[in-house]
């Protein structure tokens, strides 16, 4: 649907050549209905990245390339050229290859064994840049431990993480949800199931706790 696509977008946006973000850049908005970045850091001037920012020849690891939303951002990634090659870290290969064939020489399915932090050494070891779209934090202290081993790169992540815009709302006060209760009074946030927000803020605390230089994407 069009919010997944935004969402999508806005991810592989992040990586563009040029955004120089800083390690510490922790979240990310939607702007009006375009696929845009904005951000801001310390000794940044504000900017916007938008889809005319150039081609990257750079290799991307995809963790959880066979979600929902995994999926969408290889192949955003590959028709809009913001990678030469993909990574899709995987589990299930057979499903993998369903999703993705066998005949796309930029697709190089890896089997990932998210405990192991040599093999996940190994699978990265030509990525520069790491998404995490999967499910979960499995593997995630591994990947940013891998991808903090790789040092600084130019001021860009090494490592963007798909998050959710709720996670801090279930930590409202009382007057602030009564305030915005068209983002604070829906579902997720009302039941928040088995603790699926509190869940996404730890994993993101994990990542800036690792080193690693990291941005974290909320929609």
């Amino acid at each position: 649907d069009m919010r997944r696509a935004r969402i999508v977008s806005l991810i592989v946006l992040v990586i563009i050549p040029g955004l120089n973000l800083q390690q510490g850049f922790q979240a990310i908005s939607f702007l009006g209905s375009s696929s845009a970045v904005s951000y801001t850091a310390p000794g940044l001037t504000r900017r916007h990245a938008t889809d005319s920012d150039g081609e990257s020849a750079r290799t991307v690891a995809v963790a959880g390339a066979t979600g929902r939303t995994g999926r969408l951002v290889v192949q955003e990634l590959l028709e809009r050229g913001r990678a030469s090659k993909v990574l899709a870290l995987v589990r299930n290969l057979s499903k993998a290859e369903e999703i993705f064939g066998n005949e796309n020489p930029q697709i190089q399915i890896v089997t990932w064994d998210s405990a192991d932090e040599k093999a996940t050494a190994a699978a990265c070891d030509t990525a520069d840049v790491a998404l995490w779209c999967a499910e979960g934090d499995a593997g995630l202290k591994s990947l940013s431990r891998v991808f903090a081993a790789k040092g600084d790169f130019e001021g860009q992540p090494r490592l963007v993480m798909c998050s959710s815009a709720a996670v801090t709302r279930p930590s409202w006060s009382p007057s602030k949800k009564e305030r915005f209760p068209g983002v604070a009074d829906i579902p997720i946030v009302r039941l928040n199931p088995n603790n699926i927000l509190g869940a996404k803020a730890a994993s993101e605390e994990l990542v800036r706790e690792m080193g690693v230089p990291y941005a974290v994407v909320r929609p």
